[in-house]
């Protein structure tokens, strides 16, 4: 990793906890539903954290005010991350209050966009 990469990650790498444990407590709390429906509705985090990756791992092969095909690859993911914190609002079987641990999971993906999308047009504020 350039030390390029390195600094992009320390600066992405805070918001990648929260997404993690709340997919694992969606996991854990909705084995009501079948398998598929589970990994569908507790997906969300290790979407973020592959989004936040890419990031990280192709700026080595963008430059700077490059808007290639990565950064609207990036932004697919983050929009399936989106879909599965949709997902499961609609599907998630028990009490609605553990849905509340969206906000801060929905507030790391919008700081893992910001950040990663900084990243790979290597264009910081």
């Amino acid at each position: 990793m350039s030390s390029y990469q390195i600094s992009a990650f320390s600066q992405i790498y805070i918001f990648l906890f929260i997404p993690i444990v709340v997919s694992i407590i969606y996991w854990f709390s909705s084995s009501d539903l079948n398998v598929i429906e589970r990994i569908l509705s507790s997906a969300h985090g290790l979407i973020f954290f592959m989004a936040s990756l890419f990031a990280v791992f192709i700026s080595e092969y963008t430059e700077t005010g490059d808007s290639s095909f990565s950064s609207f690859i990036f932004l697919f993911i983050i929009v399936l991350g989106v879909i599965s914190v949709i997902y499961s609002f609609l599907k998630y079987p028990n009490s609605n209050l553990v849905h509340l641990l969206h906000f801060p999971n929905l507030i790391c993906a919008f700081f893992i966009f910001f950040i990663g999308a900084m990243t790979i047009a290597h264009d910081w504020i």
